[in-house]
């Protein structure tokens, strides 16, 4: 019985041995948009909102906007080098669309002029993978899920008409709602730094609206950025 306890810890100190832990930095942008029926690439303002209070969403543009993310993540690998891991990170994604109308309560006008949606989230994103490569330099080939939990969301633009100054507005949005992504991601290594390029494929309903059947907008982000291991 002592023979097989003491083979059974060696055979657990060696699994243990055998893996590592590693944690990093990620600071990652690209471009972020919606796709479905209810992205949209233009809109109109109402220029007087003030009795409408906060907007009820922020709009979900066709168009890329600049986003970006700074993530922490601690990874295990094994002996076999396979990957599981988690990382956290505050994202701030917007999107965009052209204004091409304002609407008062006197009437409406063309105007020339775009739209930011900007929404907020704190993101996990638990993965599995595989590295292959040398000691030296490394790929990681990794495939996860995005839970991004809703902290704020705001609109901002400006648009001009013929006559007039330049108009610019800020306006708050409602909260966004838990929005859940598939990602997939490469990253490679040099030693403790590395070059990552990722996609995340929105899977949720952003603009789902009670009694409007077809309303769909879906997210999607391309991803790039560096990684830095370190331990």
């Amino acid at each position: 019985m002592q023979k097989l306890l003491f083979a059974f810890f060696i055979i657990s100190s060696n699994s243990l041995l055998a893996q590592k832990i590693e944690f990093s930095i990620q600071p990652q942008a690209g471009p972020f948009h919606y796709v479905g029926s209810s992205a949209i690439k233009e809109t109109f303002y109402f220029i007087d909102d003030a009795p409408y209070g906060k907007v009820n969403a922020s709009l979900p543009g066709k168009i890329p906007g600049f986003s970006y993310s700074i993530e922490a993540g601690a990874k295990r690998v094994s002996k076999k080098q396979w990957i599981q891991g988690v990382g956290v990170s505050f994202e701030s994604l917007k999107s965009k669309c052209n204004i091409n109308r304002v609407v008062g309560l006197g009437g409406s006008s063309e105007v020339s002029g775009s739209n930011e949606a900007t929404n907020k989230y704190i993101t996990v994103n638990p993965y599995f993978g595989k590295r292959i490569g040398t000691k030296k330099i490394l790929l990681d080939i990794a495939m996860g899920i995005d839970f991004a939990f809703g902290l704020s969301s705001y609109q901002e633009g400006q648009f001009q008409g013929n006559i007039g100054n330049p108009y610019f507005y800020k306006v708050d949005a409602t909260k966004p709602e838990t929005d859940i992504k598939l990602r997939f991601q490469l990253t490679t290594f040099y030693k403790k730094f590395g070059l990552l390029i990722g996609y995340s494929y929105g899977l949720t309903n952003y603009y789902r609206k009670p009694g409007w059947p077809g309303s769909e907008a879906f997210s999607r982000f391309l991803r790039m950025g560096i990684s830095y291991r370190i331990k």
